[in-house]
């Protein structure tokens, strides 16, 4: 045997010696020494030349044992060789499939199902699971104190989710894997249609615009003639409104240079302007003092009133005071138009003469003060 075969057999082996051989023979070697313990070495030295003998186990010889453990490691050898020759080919057949289009396209869509559907299943489950569970512990809650509505909405919350969930997720993995093999199984057919369907989309677009773009060149040859037609349209009645203002401008400056003539050349008519400019004066001066007025008389009353005597005294006062001023101003400019205009000689004579007489004094007054300053500085005027 070899060195760790051997030392294996040290071991397990040794131990497994039958029990009486063993014993009868350490006991018989043991004895002699002991009878001849002169010749101790030489006894011990024949005993290591011996030669040393079979060692058998319960299974067998040390060579039967060896021979199985062979076969055991060639054993584990070939199952290991088969088990990874087998994993290889399952990567690799797993590696085909999920590079399938076929594969990932069903993947793909029954994912998609599966979270959507699962989503909204759990979401609408929970809710409702929560509102019957509330609803079914309203009847014990007298007798939970009121413990069992929350139990109740968190054991129907937790059904309706999970319940939900489940149903949605089966749903939505059934629907999202028939959708993925419908779209896989006719991608021919639906990339077909829809290459038709661009093509149509195409075709009608273009019609479109070429409808489009003749509807839009005959709109602008219609606008175009519509501008036209517009603007010497327009140019017509800007010229006819031109003539027609320029002919009532002109009758109005003639009207108003009547009415001017006759407001300052004609008794009525100087008159009629100082009583209308007497009338206007005598409403504003009139309205106003009279509102003042009011307003000093209402204070009287304000502290019974609560203040409101004093704006209506001054409404009243000033609807008086318009009145009276309206009145005594058209009166008093009425009679200074008249008299003016009578006496219109006159007044200009006496204007002249003080007028003449202002200048005159002014001049003396100039004369005095420049004889004045002249006797104080000495100097001749």
């Amino acid at each position: 045997l070899d060195g760790s075969e051997a030392a294996a057999l040290d071991g397990s082996e040794a131990a497994a010696l039958d029990g009486s051989e063993a014993a009868e023979f350490h006991g018989s070697e043991a004895a002699a020494l002991k009878r001849v313990p002169a010749i101790k070495g030489l006894g011990q030295a024949i005993l290591e030349q011996q030669p040393a003998a079979p060692v058998r186990t319960s299974e067998g010889s040390a060579q039967e044992v060896s021979a199985r453990l062979e076969q055991v490691k060639d054993a584990a050898k070939e199952m290991r060789q088969r088990t990874v020759k087998k994993v290889k080919e399952l990567q690799e057949e797993a590696a085909i499939i999920v590079k399938e289009p076929k594969f990932q396209i069903m993947t793909i869509s029954t994912g998609t199902g599966v979270v959507s559907l699962g989503t909204a299943g759990g979401a609408f489950g929970a809710a409702a699971g929560v509102v019957l569970g509330s609803a079914a512990g309203v009847v014990p809650a007298l007798l939970t104190f009121g413990l069992s509505i929350p139990a109740g909405a968190l054991i129907g919350g937790s059904t309706g989710f999970f319940s939900g969930a489940l149903i949605g997720c089966t749903t939505g993995a059934g629907a999202g894997g028939a959708t993925g093999f419908c779209i896989y199984r006719y991608r021919v057919e639906i990339k077909n249609g829809a290459v038709q369907v661009k093509v149509k989309v195409q075709t009608m677009a273009a019609q479109s615009y070429e409808k489009v773009n003749g509807a839009v060149s005959c709109a602008k040859l219609a606008i175009k003639d519509a501008k036209e037609s517009v603007r010497a349209k327009a140019s017509e009645s800007w010229d006819l409104a031109k003539a027609k203002v320029s002919k009532a401008a002109g009758a109005a400056k003639t009207k108003g240079s009547a009415a001017v003539t006759f407001a300052t050349s004609t008794r009525t008519g100087v008159t009629s302007s100082f009583a209308a400019l007497g009338g206007t004066l005598g409403v504003s001066t009139g309205g106003t003092c009279g509102m003042v007025a009011g307003a000093a008389v209402g204070v009287v009353p304000a502290v019974f009133t609560f203040g409101l005597s004093i704006p209506i005294s001054a409404g009243i006062g000033l609807l008086a005071g318009a009145a009276a001023g309206g009145s005594m101003g058209t009166v008093t400019g009425a009679a200074a138009g008249y008299t003016g205009f009578t006496y219109r000689d006159d007044i200009k004579r006496s204007a002249g003469y003080i007028r003449t007489k202002t200048m005159d004094s002014a001049a003396q007054v100039k004369q005095s003060v420049r004889s004045l300053v002249c006797a104080g500085t000495g100097e001749t005027a």
